[in-house]
């Protein structure tokens, strides 16, 4: 599986029964723009948190620009989840699907 998912792809399969959507941005960064839907953990405390994760759900990482969400997702997938880096974070959700997003 790719590595990365376009935000024109992922809109094709958010409604998905196996799909979750994982922030991994910090809370400050979420009053100012976030996705709908999915679920909230910092990058930083994702390893103590990975029993919040769903082992039969492909989770889609994302975050500013998509630097630490592909680490997230890199990290997600060496322990056994299927995860992909949602490509260019909320900057190219803002420039391909809703410019409504603020970009920060």
């Amino acid at each position: 599986m790719s590595s990365d998912i376009s935000p024109e792809d992922y809109l094709k399969i958010k409604d998905k029964e196996k799909i979750m959507l994982l922030d991994v941005r910090e809370e400050a960064e979420r009053h100012i723009a976030k996705l709908d839907g999915g679920l909230w953990i910092p990058l930083m405390e994702l390893p103590k948190r990975l029993k919040e994760l769903d082992k039969k759900k492909e989770i889609i990482c994302y975050c500013r620009t998509g630097g630490r969400s592909s680490h997230a997702a890199e990290f997600l997938r060496k322990k056994g989840f299927g995860a992909r880096n949602l490509s260019g974070g909320l900057h190219r959700w803002h420039d391909e699907v809703d410019n409504t997003i603020i970009k920060y």
